[in-house]
């Protein structure tokens, strides 16, 4: 049925929505390169999320008249501030229970029902061999409504995806990681990836001053979300990231660059700025005049016919399913006859389902049948499912609760709002403990610290993150608990 397959395109339209601003580029194929043929960016005066969608939809519509694009089919940025990502490790186990391993870890890292979110996730090897899974979840509702504004807008999405992991460079290689950082109007966006696959993705917010008229980027606050960000990674990831690459525009790159540089020098990571594409990209030649964007780089991955490394765009219907929806109703007088002999085709199919079945379930329910041991079986199965991830006899998250408790202040001035305990996955096996909570007096917090420092020798690297506000004033630290003088 080659007939019936479609051309490829050679013209496609990449959009972003990102920060409340529409940034589209319309992307032309010939032969191998590709060219950029217009381009918009311009604000937005309706919100995606709180107006109607037709109104947002008929806003992007005269945004492209204006700017003389009538192509429908585009590529479309899904906003990073949507994406939800879990990046977990995964243990030795067989192939099979890896799908039921990873939606536990869903469960428990998305702060949404499964149900409500689409999910893509890819898998992958950390630089000292371990075995890990990246799941970005984005709530559908939420693509529900970019889809109807974009239907308003009388475009056709050919696909949803994850503007910054198209970027060159990106998603890092087998051996080094690398950090990617997108300065926009008023936020920067953060990815940072190693072996194909992103294992941290942020959005700053407040970082650029949009009140000063040169629009200050505030590269101390990039630089401490940075190292906060980097110290939540495995340490063979941490380590084997090598370079920061920056992109934006010149001028935001460049003065970005020059606040980070002499902080990322103390971390080992080389700064970079990225204004054009380095070489052939997705298979082709990319003349890009106004440097490199995450829709141009989504417009020209969609031509090159290179797969989305996280696709959010929910399957069409295939050609028949379309054909069979709209002429089956309209055709049903015609073919009475044929319908009526299937008919009994499918009574005569049924009658000997049911003797089969009426006999598997007398062999099923007899006195020696397999019932009994299969439900015993089965029950020994879902027990075993249910606790064998919270069986533990060293009991060290109840021992690490005790020791917390015993250092923090009893009249309440120093208080946890959350404790996140898990495996730090180095050779030493030590547990990463991160606490976050609300004082109102500094020095009570120091001692408090100071106090858990001292409490026990499993407790190690104890470390005083975040400090902010002023009463109550918030706080974050972090401690490795286990043997740390074992290599």
């Amino acid at each position: 049925m080659k007939w019936i397959q479609k051309k490829p395109p050679s013209t496609v339209l990449g959009l972003s929505l990102e920060g409340g601003r529409l940034e589209a580029v319309l992307l032309n194929r010939t032969n191998g390169s590709a060219s950029v043929l217009k381009t918009i960016s311009s604000p937005l005066s309706l919100d995606l999320l709180h107006n109607e969608t037709d109104l947002v939809g008929r806003e992007i519509r005269n945004l492209l008249d204006a700017g003389g694009i009538k192509e429908r089919r585009c590529v479309v940025a899904v906003p990073q501030a949507w994406a939800l990502i879990v990046h977990s490790i995964v243990p030795e186990m067989e192939p099979a229970d890896v799908p039921e391993f990873l939606q536990i870890e869903a469960e428990r890292g998305f702060p949404y029902g499964l149900d409500e979110l689409q999910i893509a996730t890819v898998q992958h090897k950390s630089p000292g061999g371990d075995n890990y899974a990246t799941q970005i979840g984005v709530p559908r509702q939420q693509l529900a409504r970019l889809n109807a504004a974009l239907a308003a807008a009388e475009l056709k999405p050919a696909s949803f995806s994850i503007a910054i992991t198209s970027l060159p460079g990106a998603m890092g290689d087998d051996r080094h990681g690398t950090v990617t950082l997108v300065v926009g109007e008023t936020t920067a966006r953060l990815l940072i990836s190693v072996g194909g696959a992103p294992v941290a993705l942020r959005t700053l917010e407040g970082v650029v001053d949009t009140e000063d008229p040169e629009k200050r980027i505030q590269s101390e606050l990039i630089f401490r979300e940075l190292r906060v960000t980097m110290g939540q990674l495995a340490p063979d990831i941490r380590e084997s990231l090598r370079v920061v690459q920056i992109i934006g525009t010149p001028a935001a790159a460049r003065q970005l660059a020059d606040g980070l540089q002499p902080r990322t020098r103390a971390l080992g990571l080389a700064i970079e700025q990225v204004t054009i594409y380095p070489g052939p990209q997705f298979g082709m030649l990319l003349a890009a005049p106004g440097g490199v964007s995450g829709e141009l780089s989504l417009a020209a991955q969609f031509l090159g016919r290179k797969p989305m490394p996280f696709e959010f765009l929910a399957p069409k219907p295939t050609f028949l399913e379309q054909m069979a929806s709209r002429y089956s109703s309209r055709r049903l007088a015609s073919v009475g006859f044929t319908a009526g002999a299937v008919a009994l085709i499918v009574l005569f199919m049924f009658v000997f389902q049911q003797v089969q079945l009426y006999r598997l379930r007398s062999e099923w329910d007899g006195k020696i049948g397999m019932k009994p041991k299969v439900t015993e079986l089965r029950a020994l199965q879902d027990r075993t499912r249910k606790f064998r991830p919270w069986y533990d006899e060293s009991m060290t998250t109840l021992t690490i609760l005790k020791r917390m408790t015993e250092a923090f202040p009893e009249d309440g001035v120093v208080s946890a709002k959350s404790i996140d305990i898990r495996k730090s996955g180095d050779a030493r096996n030590l547990v990463t403990v991160t606490c976050s909570g609300t004082t109102r007096d500094k020095d009570a917090l120091l001692k408090t610290v100071a106090k858990l420092r001292s409490s026990n020798k499993m407790v190690s690297d104890v470390n005083v993150d975040v400090i902010r506000g002023l009463n109550p004033m918030q706080f974050t630290f972090n401690f490795n608990w286990g043997d740390a003088s074992k290599p």
